[in-house]
């Protein structure tokens, strides 16, 4: 928060729920007075329904004692009525004359007991989102709003990438590319500026422009916090399921030393690895072979020091893991750094 990096809270998670934050209502409004001195805008407990007897009784408390809750938020997991869920909203907001985030919302089949019978098709579900996203961008009352990415069999048809977690559904895409309200804009609660480094020689090395250019190759993408967890900023390269590159051309002083430096992890463990390579990018000659790739789901740093040879002035940093049995899960690299070595 000092930082300027967070700028509002989320309050309890459902605890009107006992797999979940599991609290009374005493105890939430007890500690309600310690979120508000972080002096930032403070969004309600999100209840399993946001008018029940919990949610009721909260907001009353909170006005009798003057407590402050700048917005209220909202899980929805209904079925695929868009007329129903916006009805929802407006009685959230009659009753509590605030602003809603909607922090969870999907449509639900909580009676399927497996992804074949869920009893809403994925063309469903799409059709339920194209509009209810419409709707949202157009209510002055509703702040935020963010689709719920499950997996289990109630939510299967509602979530936004396959099963792997590398590809997205029909249902992502559309989420994906909708156009959001321009009032909000992108990204403004969230933002990260890299530090500025006069002698970093790489564009783009910690994929913060969330494009891949100037990085190329097969198979990759640029993700952010809803996919995996950054080394730093909001967005991360990743080579994606199986075989896939990323690599980057630039020109070098023949005879310079440098150092290459990297942060990468895996979606996974992996019982193989792979190393990058520093290639001459005129014939594509290997110049050198990094040490193989840390192997854990946890960032690890790579540190590589190199001449490069007197007849070389441009080279290829590659990033390249091959099919092998069993396959790669997707690999993730951020803050990738060169510089002439002091």
């Amino acid at each position: 928060i000092d930082e300027g990096k967070v700028k509002y809270v989320l309050g309890f998670n459902e605890p009107d729920g006992t797999d979940q934050a599991n609290m009374s209502v005493e105890e939430a409004i007890a500690l309600w007075p310690t979120l508000e001195q972080l002096n930032v805008p403070l969004v309600s407990p999100a209840a399993v329904n946001p008018t029940n007897e919990w949610m009721t009784e909260f907001m009353q408390k909170v006005d009798e004692l003057g407590l402050r809750v700048d917005y209220v938020a909202v899980h929805h997991y209904g079925g695929s009525n868009v007329l129903s869920f916006i009805n929802k909203l407006k009685q959230t907001y009659e009753a509590y004359n605030r602003p809603i985030w909607v922090t969870e919302f999907a449509v639900a089949d909580w009676n399927a007991t497996s992804p074949e019978n869920n009893s809403h098709s994925e063309e469903e579900v799409a059709a339920f989102m194209q509009e209810t996203l419409t709707a949202l961008d157009d209510i002055d009352w509703v702040f935020r709003y963010s689709w719920f990415d499950g997996r289990n069999a109630a939510l299967y048809t509602s979530a936004l990438y396959d099963d792997e977690n590398v590809n997205q559904t029909y249902v992502g895409s559309i989420y994906a590319n909708h156009n959001p309200n321009p009032d909000i804009g992108p990204g403004v609660d969230t933002e990260y500026v890299p530090p500025i480094d006069e002698d970093e020689l790489l564009i783009n090395g910690g994929f913060e422009t969330a494009q891949l250019a100037p990085w190329q190759g097969f198979n990759n993408a640029v993700v952010g916090i809803a996919t995996t967890e950054p080394y730093t900023g909001n967005y991360c390269g990743r080579l994606n399921n199986n075989d896939g590159s990323l690599f980057y051309v630039l020109n070098v002083d023949p005879g310079e030393t440098y150092t290459l430096k990297f942060f990468s992890k895996w979606r996974d463990p992996v019982p193989n690895t792979f190393s990058a390579k520093i290639r001459n990018n005129n014939g594509n000659a290997l110049l050198f072979s990094l040490p193989d790739m840390p192997q854990t789901d946890v960032w690890e740093e790579t540190e590589y020091e190199f001449t490069v040879p007197n007849d070389v002035s441009e080279i290829k940093i590659l990033f390249y893991k091959g099919q092998v049995n069993p396959t790669f899960p997707p690999f993730f690299l951020d803050d990738v750094s060169l510089k002439v070595t002091p």
